[in-house]
């Protein structure tokens, strides 16, 4: 659970960055 939340972060921060 915390794993899969911790990569949805991930993603949504390198989305951000590119972004």
């Amino acid at each position: 659970m915390f794993s899969k939340l911790n990569m949805l972060l991930h993603v949504i921060t390198l989305i951000t960055i590119i972004n």
